[in-house]
């Protein structure tokens, strides 16, 4: 993605995730049984077909944690048709009323295209970065929701999509 690209931030500190592997985490779990998963992909399925198809552009640069201490360099997303909250608020109900651990931290629509490699002092940020405008990348059509398994390694993540969840048309 061009925009991480140009951001003038050391690649020593910074490790940009390849244009291919970048999503938007609705949930993550540590681990799942085999059984848990089948039940997830299931609730998954039906939540899915209950939401149309949406629209997503990309916003602002920010950090998790924080400004001082940096793990994850995101873009904040822009939700056109109001989507991803209620849709975010649904899967949670669902999984809280089938036993599945639930974030309590407000939920921040993004998508990460960066994080901080663990042993390195990330370089400073242009002072302007978080108030800088974004470049127009365009619009990305969100037409289903993925279950996706990832296995970390020495060299990035590995993602396996379990199950595709199509929005009804």
């Amino acid at each position: 993605m061009r925009i991480v690209d140009d951001i003038p931030v050391g690649t020593d500190a910074l490790r940009r995730v390849r244009p291919d592997q970048m999503h938007v985490t609705l949930h993550f779990f540590a681990a799942l049984a085999a059984e848990k998963a089948e039940q997830l992909v299931a609730m998954y399925t039906d939540i899915s077909s209950r939401y149309h198809p949406f629209t997503l552009s990309f916003g602002s640069f920010g950090v998790f944690p924080d400004r001082r201490r940096p793990r994850v360099l995101w873009l904040g997303i822009r939700d056109h048709d109001g989507t991803v909250v209620p849709l975010k608020e649904e899967l949670d109900a669902a999984l809280r009323a089938r036993g599945f651990p639930v974030e309590h931290r407000p939920f921040k629509a993004h998508l990460t295209v960066g994080r901080f490699k663990e042993k390195s002092s990330p370089a400073p940020f242009p002072a302007d970065i978080f108030e800088r405008a974004v470049p127009d990348v365009g619009e990305q059509r969100i037409t289903h929701l993925e279950v996706i398994r990832s296995e970390l390694s020495s060299t990035g993540p590995r993602y396996t999509v379990l199950a595709s969840c199509p929005f009804k048309e």
